[in-house]
């Protein structure tokens, strides 16, 4: 009976964990897909709100949160907002947010939508590093946190999107042309980094891996499980944004090829 009680409650958590993701995952997933014509509807207004809500005081966002869905507990929800150390590029949070609010205010021409999705601009500009690196959370003061993170496309995502900022691609057409060169400066250190990162294995360039110390951009170890180690599924996706850049330097073409 004992282990039969274990079991069930094993279950019973594995499906709430399941479900969790499914949650979030459906956010980061739908939300690039919704068509133009839902960001003129109320359902669209009433997904930014939480949005808003979960804005931090730093401009970013909190990860795996089903902004579709509004929160039951608000205070809950405001504790999340206030603590700083969970904002976060993991997950595809901060910039799904920024393009869901993009294109409201597109479609809305209200200032708050604006406003807010700025503010989520200058979180990813001050949490670059000098060095151009990218840590999966910010401002969060220590642990693996800290490292410049490949895993799971933080990096490139952010990359991605600072690249429609910079040509000014929608939903970014409201962006002066000072955020463009901004977001130029910071795609331009990004790139850098990403090149002082491919890790040289007997004299050879060869690929990435999913953490980089935020110092001597050596591979990084993450949680126990995750040791430093030469990662496929993000190198690629970084081969696949150097490969999109407009005239690439020898140096960017000797990484592609390598």
């Amino acid at each position: 009976m004992k282990n039969l009680i274990l079991t069930v409650i094993a279950v019973c958590s594995l499906n709430t964990i399941q479900a969790q993701e499914i949650s979030y995952k459906k956010w980061v997933k739908e939300a690039p897909r919704l068509e133009d014509s839902f960001f003129t509807t109320p359902k669209a207004k009433e997904v930014a709100e939480t949005v808003l809500l979960y804005q931090q005081p730093t401009g970013g966002w909190p990860k795996n949160i089903n902004f579709f869905q509004t929160p039951d507990n608000k205070e809950k929800a405001l504790e999340i907002k206030n603590d700083v150390n969970a904002s976060t590029i993991d997950n595809g949070a901060t910039t799904t947010e920024i393009i869901y609010l993009s294109r409201l205010y597109n479609a809305t021409h209200d200032e708050t939508y604006k406003e807010a999705a700025i503010r989520g601009l200058d979180y990813l500009f001050e949490a670059q590093y000098e060095n151009g690196g990218w840590p999966q959370f910010y401002p969060r003061p220590k642990g693996y946190y800290v490292q410049i993170t490949y895993n799971d496309n933080a990096m490139i995502n952010v990359m991605n999107l600072l690249r429609d900022v910079s040509n000014g691609k929608s939903p970014f057409t409201y962006l002066p042309e000072s955020t463009r060169q901004k977001a130029q400066k910071a795609i331009d250190k990004g790139v850098e980094c990403i090149l002082k990162t491919q890790v040289k294995q007997h004299g050879k360039l060869t690929v990435w891996c999913a953490q980089h110390d935020r110092e001597t951009f050596a591979p990084a170890k993450a949680r126990a499980y995750e040791l430093p180690s030469l990662s496929g599924a993000e190198s690629a996706n970084i081969v696949i944004y150097l490969m999109q850049l407009p005239n690439p330097s020898a140096e960017v073409i000797q990484s592609i090829e390598s």
